[in-house]
């Protein structure tokens, strides 16, 4: 680089350097003020009775004295509750298998993804063959209540979309056994 660029970059560098110190001791500043008209205006605090399902707000300073009184209203809202379910937090189950062979070995690592597609492709596989049934089994309960024919049709729609997406994946795993 020339020293024309290197004068500019270092300018720069000291300007930014500059820019950080002084938003630094402003930013120091502008906390001291927070701590300091905090401690002059009084928060709002809630106070909740047991028997009442509204809170009381009670306003008061931060350093009371017995002198001052406490100012306070009603609101009405509803007691927080725990949620009526949570779902269990847990790690999945899926055991992922990593390719742990050698990086440079290109045929067994091209090998080693092969075999996790075609597992793939059979797990859809045996997959949509369950649920093809199951929405079989609905659009004939479907039938015999008389849904309108569009909700038939769309089922109908979805069985033909995964017998479809079987069928390909089907014809992929045999030409891809038949290449090898």
């Amino acid at each position: 680089m020339s020293t024309k660029v290197k004068l500019i970059v270092i300018l720069s560098l000291i300007g930014f350097i500059a820019f950080c110190i002084y938003q630094l001791t402003s930013l120091d500043v502008s906390v001291q003020s927070v701590y300091q008209s905090a401690e002059e205006h009084s928060p709002v605090l809630p106070i909740r009775d047991e028997n009442d399902t509204s809170i009381t707000f009670r306003e008061s300073k931060l350093t009371p004295s017995k002198s001052e009184e406490a100012l306070e209203y009603k609101a009405d809202v509803k007691a927080i509750t725990p949620a009526e379910y949570l779902p269990p937090i847990a790690k999945s189950n899926h055991d992922e298998q990593r390719y742990s062979g050698d990086l440079n070995d290109y045929q067994a690592y091209e090998a080693f993804h092969h075999e996790k597609d075609r597992a793939l492709k059979q797990a859809y596989i045996q997959a949509a063959t369950e649920k093809i049934s199951v929405l079989e089994q609905l659009l004939q309960r479907g039938k015999e209540a008389n849904l309108p024919k569009e909700q038939l049709q769309e089922a109908i729609d979805k069985i033909d979309a995964l017998k479809n997406m079987q069928n390909v994946l089907i014809q992929e795993l045999d030409t891809s056994q038949s290449t090898r």
